[in-house]
């Protein structure tokens, strides 16, 4: 009976499915209806992740409470990929980009307010970029114009930043295979430097110097001393894969 057990427990690790508190699935924004396990959690991104199907589409979950990690979606973007052979492609992938002309100083300011630029975000449709799905082309498209794709960012009470997105394995051109493993990533992107800027490698200012005008260290992080290993993340795509096995497929 306890071998029993042990493996029912060990198959419910390996599936990384997690149990809602209902079967009416609502891409908000909203982490409630997620039970992610602690181990379920990427140290590198600071994220922790779900993931979940039926027998139509896949459901995926990030989410963090890490005020940089939060920033830097908000200001840098990321992207979400899916390789149904388990391995890591980036041939099916959503992301999101904010505009590259905002101004440096918005994009690393020394005071963020993180809950008033996902609040901006709120008020406007974002612009996510696709790639691989049967019924969008490669390019963008505003959120309120995605019919089969489902797609949520929202933050709670206790300042989580919820992920969510939901994807018919019909757009991945996926017969759902209770027998093998896909793969999902998740990439937090770089910050995209005007001209490839970059600060010169072994420097970091020198004491009492600040950063080129318009620009100011990332925040919680302070001056000198740890501006160059700083920007150096900054300038660093930080990539989470995990593996999944499709289940209650038919």
């Amino acid at each position: 009976m306890k071998q029993v057990l042990l493996l029912s427990y060990l198959l419910s690790l390996v599936c990384i499915a997690f149990a809602q508190n209902n079967t009416s699935f609502l891409v908000d924004g909203k982490s409630n209806k997620w039970k992610i396990p602690a181990d379920h959690y990427d140290t590198r991104t600071t994220m922790s992740y779900g993931i979940w199907n039926d027998k139509n589409c896949l459901y995926l979950c990030f989410r963090t409470s890490d005020s940089k990690t939060k920033m830097r979606i908000l200001r840098t973007g990321f992207q979400i990929c899916i390789d149904t052979k388990g391995k890591k492609h980036t041939g099916n992938c959503l992301a999101y980009c904010p505009e590259q002309d905002m101004p440096m100083s918005h994009q690393i300011g020394q005071s963020p307010n993180i809950v008033k630029e996902l609040t901006n975000l709120k008020l406007r449709s974002l612009v996510l970029s696709l790639k691989g799905f049967s019924s969008y082309p490669k390019g963008e498209y505003s959120t309120s114009n995605l019919k089969n794709i489902q797609f949520a960012l929202d933050m709670d009470s206790t300042n989580m930043l919820t992920i969510e997105y939901k994807v018919p394995f019909s757009e991945l051109s996926y017969q759902a295979d209770t027998t093998k493993d896909i793969s999902v990533g998740f990439y937090l992107l770089a910050l995209d430097m005007p001209g490839g800027m970059m600060p010169p490698g072994g420097m970091s200012p020198p004491d009492g110097m600040s950063p080129p005008p318009g620009m100011s260290p990332p925040a919680g992080m302070d001056m000198p001393g740890g501006f160059e290993k700083s920007f150096q993340e900054l300038t660093e795509t930080k990539k989470l894969w995990v593996k999944y096995r499709i289940r209650n497929a038919r």
